[in-house]
């Protein structure tokens, strides 16, 4: 009996689990810092040694784990709820909060950096010194603006005070005028041989076509005007002193036409036409003829202004010339085979266009540059002798085998000759 209650006793020993072995506090701070300090007995049968976790919950050798509580809880890791989930916002604004009660907060103020109130000191005098500034440049701006302002409007002002005055003394030219023009219009019957009038000074004007053998028209200090076309036999002459010259009708003559004034300008609205010859002398005053232009023998001169001629017809000879004005020459057509034209002026362009039939020769010289173009692919140019400031040479023309010549002469400016 005694024999099998030991077995009985070692068998329900066996079924039990070993009783727990209290493990002193070295021990298991020993394992707690140094893991891998056990002795190396039986090392080999663990594959991974308990946290302190298990150690202290369970003991060394604790019941194994459930392993279906395990793997639902490998299932559901990382979807927690919303109540579970950290508030990292919420963090942020917390650590945001802290930090800034940490930089307001005096107590707490980090070694090294200067009181709040340096710095807030320092921030407004840095923003008084940049307004000063931003100030100082607006100012200057605004000051700029109101000198440029006050110099535009000065400058409008004066503008509008020289218009009123200069219209003021038109009005008074203008009455004055129409008051010699009522005393000194004069008219006379068409087919009269002669039409002479003359006078020293005042305005002249002549009313209505005229046709005879002679045409003699003179004044001085005033405007000679003609409202009419005048067509003599042998020649006209119109003279003027100090005084502008201007003919709204035709001249035509079967001989010679003479215009010449002082100090006053030509202006001529008519055609002009001479059957041998038509001079023109002014001086110190400008010469403009926009229509027909047509003689034998024509001389345009005048003297420190320029002359316009944009529609002239050379027969045999043409001379154009005046002295530091520039000239503008267009030649419409060229009458003769051996027509001679000449053009010169000082310290001033002088610009020539001549008809694309042009044939002849060509003598371009100047103190500056001189240019000979071609217009058209009819002719060829041939240059006898090619530089800067002089160019001489041949105008060759398959359409016409003529042999005019043109002299261009100036100083101190371009001469341009257009073929």
């Amino acid at each position: 009996m005694k024999h099998n209650n030991n077995n009985s006793t070692e068998s329900q020993l066996d079924e039990n689990p070993p009783p727990y072995t209290p493990h002193n506090a070295s021990t298991s701070n020993t394992y707690a810092q140094f893991p891998n300090s056990y002795p190396s007995e039986g090392t080999s049968t663990y594959l991974q040694h308990p946290s302190p976790s298990s150690s202290n919950a369970h003991g060394i050798f604790s019941s194994p784990p459930d392993y279906a509580e395990a793997t639902s809880s490998n299932n559901n890791k990382g979807k927690q709820t919303l109540s579970q989930r950290p508030n990292n916002s919420q963090d942020r604004l917390n650590n945001l909060l802290n930090m800034t009660s940490n930089v307001i907060g005096t107590s707490r103020r980090p070694v090294g950096l200067p009181p709040l109130r340096t710095i807030t000191s320092t921030a407004v005098e840095a923003s008084k010194i940049a307004m000063n500034m931003v100030e100082d440049i607006l100012t200057e701006s605004l000051d700029d603006q109101e000198t440029r302002r006050r110099k535009k409007n000065m400058r409008k002002i004066q503008r509008k005070e020289d218009r009123q005055r200069l219209s003021e003394q038109l009005d008074q030219f203008t009455s004055a005028l129409s008051q010699y023009t009522s005393l000194s219009s004069f008219s006379a019957p068409q087919q009269s041989k002669r039409l002479e009038i003359s006078q020293n000074s005042g305005p002249l004007t002549y009313e209505g076509d005229w046709s005879g053998k002679v045409c003699r028209l003179k004044t001085s200090m005033a405007p000679l005007m003609v409202r009419g076309a005048l067509t003599a036999r042998e020649t006209i002459s119109i003279e003027n002193s100090t005084g502008v010259i201007v003919l709204h009708g035709s001249l035509f003559s079967k001989e010679d036409i003479h215009i010449r004034t002082v100090h006053g300008s030509l202006s001529v609205l008519g055609q002009l036409q001479a059957g041998r010859q038509l001079d023109i002398q002014l001086a110190n005053a400008p010469i403009t003829i926009q229509t027909r232009m047509e003689a034998k023998e024509a001389k345009i001169k005048t003297k420190n202004a320029p002359i316009m001629l944009t529609q002239a017809v050379v027969q045999r000879q043409l001379e154009v010339k005046t002295s530091n004005s520039p000239i503008v020459l267009h030649v419409l057509d060229i009458m003769c085979q051996d027509a001679e034209i000449h053009v010169e002026s000082t310290n001033a362009p002088v610009t020539v266009y001549l008809p694309r039939t042009f044939s002849g020769r060509f003598h371009l010289s100047s103190t500056s540059t001189v240019s000979v173009l071609s217009q058209t692919d009819d002719v060829r140019l041939v240059f006898e002798k090619e530089e800067s400031n002089k160019k001489y040479g041949r105008c060759m023309n398959m359409a016409n085998k003529s042999n005019t010549q043109i002299t261009i002469k100036t100083t101190n400016a371009p001469a341009l000759l257009y073929i």
